[in-house]
């Protein structure tokens, strides 16, 4: 009786331990396959022939494919993927023609949206004429294939528009869903369809645009271009319509509202650049511009609000993320000096322009070089430094001349601790 029992506990224990090593292979199986899918072995033919380049090898193929597996979905090589690498076009015509994945570039598409917003940025550079900048962005251009994929995209993002401003915001988030388009994809997109002016920058826009929560965010370097490019693009327009600088201002990866403009050292803030855009300092407003500063020669804007009001009330209204300083000067990558208010300094004939204001100015037109153009009083530069195409920046970091006293020194601040982290590389002003 004792050794049945005990046969029949041994047995009992052998499927115990069966059973939980099958049950452990299952769920790792299913694990597996969820997070790495496999191509079917007519996917792999389909991914072949786009390989091949040949388009009616790749009709052929296509042609045994089941209907559930047109997608690719999950997988790292794509057939449009692939054909965008390749530059086969008429491969990438004929697998959108089929719905064969259209939407699915599988490992192409980091590459392929960066190529995309760049693509759009130099579009967008040449629009506001901004011949400085435009020679800045360093690219290898785009491929046939890769422009003609993302024209078709661009189609699409335009419906989606449409159903935004139709007031179907359910129906345009669904249709991302629906499509597949990669999320940063339609963020940068729709961002740059309002910079590009096909769109118009309304509160129905930038509430889509909050609404299309991405598992990523828009890497620093590609939210910190758009967000210079719509400075630009507001200063030119003189901050009519600053709702998408508001929306850019508060992305988590935008490490700073404040412009190193043109590289120079000096960081603006949007306030100041406000005020720049509206002084008469702006030789470069276009024409028929209204201009708040009411300069003779445009008509004036509106309101009888003084200046700083003025500014405050865009500020307040469009939701751009307030700096705690105008401006911080710095010289060979040290804090030079910082002021919570940047007023137009005083000049010794007040018609001559503050340098600050003058070669931002000159800087946000995208004016190619100086040639036609007349120079402010300009304290110690000389004028073979005016000569180059580069803008003497360090015209506005020279020491102001005793002379020549500031509008007022009422907001100045003293205190380290103030400086953004991000802008502090040594201790002291000069």
């Amino acid at each position: 009786m004792m050794r049945v029992l005990f046969l029949l506990v041994v047995i009992l224990a052998l499927q115990a331990c069966s059973f939980g090593k099958d049950s452990y292979d299952n769920s790792d199986l299913i694990v597996r396959q969820a997070a790495d899918p496999v191509a079917s072995l007519q996917q792999k033919n389909v991914l072949a022939a786009v390989r091949s380049g040949n388009v009616a090898i790749v009709e052929r193929e296509l042609q045994k494919l089941q209907i559930s597996e047109y997608s690719f979905a999950g997988l790292a090589e794509t057939p449009l993927g692939l054909a965008v690498r390749s530059d086969s076009l008429e491969i990438a015509k004929f697998l959108i023609d089929r719905s064969v994945g259209p939407y699915n570039l599988g490992s192409e598409q980091v590459s392929f949206d960066e190529n995309a917003l760049r693509r759009r940025h130099q579009d967008l550079l040449r629009l506001l004429n901004h011949a400085r900048k435009l020679r800045e962005i360093k690219t290898d251009g785009v491929n046939e294939t890769t422009a003609f994929v993302l024209e078709f995209y661009l189609k699409k993002i335009k419906e989606i528009l449409e159903k935004v401003v139709a007031g179907n915001m359910d129906a345009a988030l669904s249709a991302v869903d629906r499509t597949g388009l990669s999320c940063l994809f339609v963020q940068s997109q729709v961002i740059q369809s309002v910079q590009l002016g096909e769109i118009a920058g309304s509160e129905a826009i930038i509430n889509f645009l909050r609404k299309v929560r991405c598992e990523q965010r828009l890497s620093s370097s590609n939210i910190q271009m758009l967000y210079e490019a719509e400075l630009i693009r507001q200063f030119q327009a003189l901050f009519e319509a600053p709702a998408l600088l508001g929306y850019l201002s508060y992305q988590p990866n935008l490490k700073t509202t404040m412009w190193n403009i043109d590289n120079s050292g000096i960081f603006l803030a949007p306030e100041l650049l406000i005020r720049i855009a509206w002084s008469e300092d702006n030789e470069f407003l276009k024409v028929g511009q209204c201009s708040p500063s009411g300069r003779s020669d445009h008509e004036p804007c509106g309101d009888n609000l003084d200046e700083d009001d003025r500014v405050q009330k865009i500020i307040t209204a469009s939701g751009i993320k307030k700096s705690r300083f105008e401006i911080i000067k710095t010289l060979e990558g040290k804090v030079a000096s910082w002021s919570r208010y940047y007023p137009r300094e005083v000049r010794p004939i007040l018609a001559e322009a503050d340098v600050i204001y003058f070669f931002t100015s000159f800087y946000c037109s995208g004016k190619a070089d100086f040639s036609g153009v007349t120079f402010p009083y300009l304290a110690g530069v000389k004028d073979e430094d005016l000569l180059g195409e580069s803008i003497p920046w360090k015209a506005a970091l020279l020491t102001r001349p005793d002379s020549i006293p500031p509008l007022t020194d009422e907001y100045e601040e003293e205190p380290e601790k103030d400086i953004p982290p991000d802008l502090i590389w040594s201790s002291g002003r000069n």
